[in-house]
C-alpha cells in the first residue's frame, strides 16, 4: 500500500488530514496531534514530517510569545521611567504602548494565519517547508534531506 492510500495507525485517518491537524492552532490540537502522530507514525513520511515541523512551529511560537511578553514588560516600565525622567506628560509612555500594541496584533495575526495556511497546504498534499524549521524537522523525524521530491 502506498503512502497516498495508507491510513494512519492512530485513528485510521487520511494522511493529509493527519498532517493538517498538526498545525491547527485551536485548543492545543496542533500540540496533541503533533505529539501523537510523531510517536505513532513511523511509516508515513509526510505525516511524520508535518508532526515534527508542527511541534517545532508550536515551540517557536511559544518562545516568541514569552519574548514578546518580556518586551511588553520592559517597554512599559522603560517608557514610564523615561517619561518621568524627561517629564513629557505621558507622551512617551503612550507611544511605547501603541508600538507594543501593534507588535502584539501583528504577532497574534501571525500565530493564526501561518499555522492555518500550513494546515491548508498540508491537507492539499503539499509538503510545505517552513524556512529553518524544516531542516530540523527532517532530522527530528529521521528523514533524509529531500525525501519529498
Amino acid at each position: 500500500m502506498s503512502e497516498e492510500t495508507q491510513l494512519t495507525t492512530l485513528g485510521n485517518l487520511d494522511p493529509k488530514l493527519a498532517s493538517a491537524l498538526c498545525y491547527v492552532p485551536l485548543m492545543s490540537i496542533n500540540l496533541i496531534a503533533s505529539l501523537a502522530f510523531f510517536f505513532t507514525e513511523k511509516d508515513i513520511k509526510p505525516v511524520r514530517f508535518h508532526a515534527a515541523q508542527g511541534l517545532l512551529l508550536a515551540a517557536s511560537i511559544m518562545a516568541s510569545g514569552v519574548l514578546l511578553s518580556v518586551l511588553v514588560m520592559v517597554g512599559t516600565i522603560g517608557g514610564s521611567i523615561v517619561d518621568a525622567m524627561l517629564d513629557t506628560g505621558g507622551m512617551l509612555s503612550l507611544l511605547f504602548s501603541l508600538l507594543i500594541l501593534l507588535a502584539t496584533l501583528v504577532f497574534a495575526l501571525f500565530v493564526m494565519v501561518v499555522p492555518l495556511g500550513l494546515a491548508f497546504f498540508a491537507y492539499s498534499g503539499n509538503n510545505t517547508r517552513v524556512p529553518v524549521l524544516a531542516g530540523f524537522a527532517e532530522k527530528l523525524a529521521g528523514l533524509e534531506p529531500g525525501w519529498a521530491e
